[in-house]
């Protein structure tokens, strides 16, 4: 053993190409393979921390996350014996105010007692048995409180809840894990449902539901048992099933919006699980290149130990154990490495994470293993090639040349997945800027939204005037929702019954100045003015076309119920002689994300289902004097209500945030990967060149000029990214076009982004070879050929 370590560290000093430049570049890599490990193993560790999180099961049915009646609990809980608890659950945003100032909460639960030991709150004051001792209390995490009420008490003080109900503070807990998919910064009981509204059917408020089982109890036996009971009253009249809550947050099964917990970014962890496998391919393809071309020039030294009696197996183990001990050297620099980019990367990737997770227990179990079979895999093939060429052949180097092709395939695999990279890129980029530049059917510069709870709707046109007084608000309207935000669904109901149509129908209730904010195009009719206050509708050219009407003349929307109807019991054919006109339709305007297809929608001139925004157009000027104006009418009326503004067009942008983030990361390492392209690449030429010393000396010798040889050298490199380029444009176009379905707009796959793809691979190819192909073209042939 003390023997081969000496030949290794003689063998590193005599090779700087490859002590200086593979090994840190391989440590680099495994690196930044560390880290985006540490951040996908990390996105596995949420919810763990929950005692009973092996038992926590969230009620779904075949779509995915569902609500159910929120009054049949106590039916629930006494009727199947395998439920130890369950709790409703309702998560939104609210507003928090003392006699001081109001705050925004970010997540307000509407739960049952027993939410806090389900999911093992820590009470720091406060009945640990029953925190919520009645409708009027209210717990808040600590963080929170500490933010109102500073460090005083917060026991027993007095706070209102979206300016309409007063609550005392009866417990204070301790915050919820960081990695945790439920959130709270406060928390009341859900019968306050009826003060706060929720989701409502059929004269009853449904809400999520979490259970928590007995040990050994059979999840399925429950959810068979609810769906025999239940399923017929439920309103989507399909079979229940109990979802572990532990893997809630990485399942598709849970992404919906009404989910109302954190969830992973499933795109994001699959592409850059994708990425760290490219990584580890290419830095092993790497380091097999270089570690072979290293050990070319020891080929008479194996065949001297073969002649003096060394076997077979000995000569195999040397190499895998020097390619063992180096990778084992690389990783842990890499180690080093990867705390020192741990904050970047944490920085990039938006997660505070630790370089350390991918070490921890049970993940090192994979680790470790993973590093000694990579070690064995880039020794394996040198080894098992030269370790059987006979002592009498291997003096000459071409009995190994030949045996040694596989780099060329080495090689295509680089500039294929090189190839696929750079078309990655490109792609993602256009779509970045399609789902920012698209025109989305209106002006969406200059646009200042604000949030309006429903308590303010008398003072609002009030403040409406108050804004119009100024030069520089151009208009002002209320709604209920906004393009991009869709707060109403399917309230025409003629849509489904009488046109068949199959998707949702997004509905807003405006007010008669909304599309002089939203400045639509008319196709027919008029805008609103004050007159049709309740009486007409505005409708998108998607549902004029469900129609089948060549006019809006005479044309009415059936089925459009009242909120009386709606929050009622009013028989449905009562519903459907409902009419309301059409004055007018508008162009298809994107009121959803561009991922989802223009759907058929209806402007209604109404606030009848409530209010949540106040949208205002400004003209250019000082736009910080503009907002601070705003906001001087906004506290004159609304002192306890916080300005909570944003300028539309970037909360619109924002929307696309987690695409356009992604890109961005998948952009750094798809560099980063190409980069590792062209070590490979160096490394190529540098075994090549090697190869061809002599070949070269002889062919200057008969006059070949130094032009020749550098083409004759680039030729190889040529050959194999054409061969790559002919196999990497089907596998990108899949790829591509497989990424793409997830947008309802799209760019095009056109010709010349593969085009580009090819020219840009092969320049970089060109440009890392071409110094060591003119090194080698410049040599004097003496140096070659002296000893021969």
């Amino acid at each position: 053993m003390k023997n081969n370590l000496k030949i290794i560290l003689r063998i590193l000093w005599r090779n700087p190409v490859f002590t200086f430049i593979i090994i840190p570049g391989f440590a680099l890599s495994l690196s930044v393979a560390l880290l985006l490990t540490s951040y996908i193993f990390g996105e596995r560790e949420y919810d763990k921390s929950f005692p009973e999180v092996n038992n926590i099961y969230r009620l779904c049915v075949r779509e995915g996350i569902t609500t159910f009646r929120g009054d049949l609990i106590d039916e629930l809980r006494n009727k199947y014996p395998g439920v130890d608890k369950l709790c409703r659950y309702d998560n939104y945003e609210a507003e928090l105010a003392t006699r001081e100032s109001p705050f925004k909460i970010n997540s307000l639960v509407k739960t049952d007692n027993d939410f806090f030991s389900m999911f093992s709150l820590n009470i720091i004051s406060g009945d640990p048995e029953i925190p919520l001792p009645d409708n009027k209390s209210i717990a808040l995490s600590s963080s929170f409180a500490k933010m109102v009420f500073g460090d005083s008490d917060p026991i027993g003080r007095v706070v209102t809840l979206q300016n309409r109900k007063e609550f005392i503070v009866t417990t204070l807990f301790e915050d919820l894990p960081e990695k945790s998919s439920i959130q709270a910064q406060a928390v009341i009981t859900w019968e306050n449902v009826n003060d706060f509204g929720g989701e409502w059917r059929n004269g009853i408020f449904y809400t999520r539901y979490f259970l928590l089982l007995h040990d050994n109890t059979d999840p399925g036996i429950i959810a068979e048992m609810i769906t025999n009971d239940y399923s017929g009253d439920h309103y989507m009249n399909q079979p229940f099933r109990l979802f572990p809550f532990r893997k809630s947050y990485i399942s598709p099964f849970t992404t919906a919006e009404n989910s109302q917990t954190l969830h992973a970014d499933l795109r994001a962890t699959l592409l850059l699980s994708i990425v760290t496998i490219l990584i580890l391919f290419i830095s092993i393809l790497n380091f097999i290149i270089l570690f072979t071309s290293s050990h070319l020039g020891r080929i008479k030294e194996i065949g001297i130990r073969k002649v003096t009696g060394a076997g077979r197996f000995t000569i195999f183990r040397q190499y895998i154990l020097e390619a063992i001990l180096i990778t084992i050297v690389a990783f842990a620099l890499g180690i080093y490495l990867s705390f020192l980019m741990e904050t970047p990367f944490s920085r990039l990737v938006q997660k505070d994470l630790q370089a350390l997770t991918a070490l921890r227990f049970p993940y090192i179990i994979a680790v470790i293993p993973g590093i000694l079979v990579i070690g064995f895999l880039a020794g394996f093939y040198p080894a098992a090639i030269i370790s059987k060429v006979k002592p009498a052949s291997i003096f000459g180097e071409s009995s190994v040349e030949n045996k040694l092709k596989l780099r060329n395939g080495l090689s295509l695999f680089q500039y294929l997945i090189t190839i696929v990279m750079i078309v990655s890129i490109t792609v993602m980029t256009f779509q970045n800027r399609l789902l920012t530049n698209k025109d989305v059917g209106f002006t969406k510069a200059q646009i200042v939204t604000i949030n309006a709870p429903w308590d303010i709707k008398d003072k609002l046109p009030a403040i409406k005037q108050k804004l119009l007084a100024n030069p520089y608000v151009e208009a002002c309207a209320v709604s209920h929702g906004i393009p991009g935000r869709v707060n109403l669904w399917d309230f025409w109901e003629e849509a489904r019954d009488k046109y068949g149509y199959q998707g949702q129908v997004p509905c807003f209730t405006v007010d008669p100045d909304f599309f002089r904010v939203y400045n639509a195009e008319f196709i027919q009719g008029r805008n609103f003015d004050e007159q049709d206050w309740k009486k007409s509708v505005i409708i998108n050219e998607a549902a004029f076309q469900l129609t089948g009407k060549e006019s809006i003349d005479d044309l009415v929307l059936r089925g459009i119920p009242t909120p009386e109807q709606a929050f009622g019991n009013e028989p449905k054919e009562v519903i459907d002689r409902n009419s309301i006109k059409v004055i007018g339709v508008i162009r298809d305007i994107n009121v959803e994300k561009l991922n989802e297809p223009v759907k058929p929608t209806v402007f209604q001139c109404s606030d009848d289902f409530g209010i949540s925004y106040l949208s205002c157009r400004i003209l250019p000027g000082e736009y910080d004097k503009i907002i601070n104006d705003i906001r001087e009418v906004w506290e004159e009326y609304c002192p306890q209500i916080i300005f909570d503004y944003q300028f539309y067009d970037e909360w619109l942008d924002s929307l696309y945030k987690s695409e356009i983030h992604s890109a961005y990361v998948i952009r750094i390492f798809a560099i980063f990967s190409i980069i590792l392209s062209c070590l490979g690449t160096f490394g190529i030429i540098h075994f090549v060149s090697r190869m061809k010393t002599k070949e070269t000396g002889i062919r200057k010798v008969h006059g070949a000029k130094i032009s020749d040889i550098i083409v004759k050298i680039n030729l190889g490199v040529i050959k194999w990214i054409a061969a790559a380029y002919l196999i990497a444009i089907p596998v990108s176009y899949l790829l591509m076009r497989q990424y793409l379905k997830g947008f309802a707009f799209r760019i095009q796959l056109s010709w010349w982004i593969f085009a580009l793809a090819g020219l840009i691979a092969m320049a970089i190819a060109l440009l890392t070879v071409s110094w060591l192909s003119w090194r080698a073209a410049t040599r004097n042939p003496v140096e070659a050929l002296r000893y021969e």
